[in-house]
């Protein structure tokens, strides 16, 4: 995954910082800061996870002024586990969703039979 953060106006040098939920982020959090000429950065992710999901802030300052951006970053991924059946079994398997205002939820359920 990767965030970008471009700057289309002021004179240069122009700084550019991020923050993760308004702080800054943290040297093991998996992620790189890559540097985009003299007016952009990048976030660029090893293996984004949850832990990766919110909010960041770029901050870009000058003599003149500072300015900031956030964006929200959502992370989706996929199951972790796969099951290997027996052939002699079946399976009922349910999926359902819970939404809530900060998260959504995918929910599994299985029932093995023999």
């Amino acid at each position: 995954a990767q965030v970008s953060c471009l700057v289309s106006e002021g004179d240069a040098p122009i700084q550019i910082t991020w923050n993760f939920a308004n702080a800054e982020i943290p040297k093991d959090f998996g992620v790189d800061v890559q540097k985009m000429g003299k007016r952009g950065s990048a976030l660029i992710f090893e293996s984004a996870d949850a832990r990766h999901r919110g909010n960041y802030t770029c901050l870009a300052a000058n003599s003149a002024a500072t300015t900031q951006y956030t964006t929200v970053l959502n992370v989706h991924g996929n199951c972790k586990y796969i099951y290997t059946l027996p052939r002699n079994m079946s399976v009922n398997l349910h999926i359902f969703s819970i939404r809530t205002s900060t998260f959504f939820y995918v929910c599994l359920s299985i029932k093995f039979f023999v």
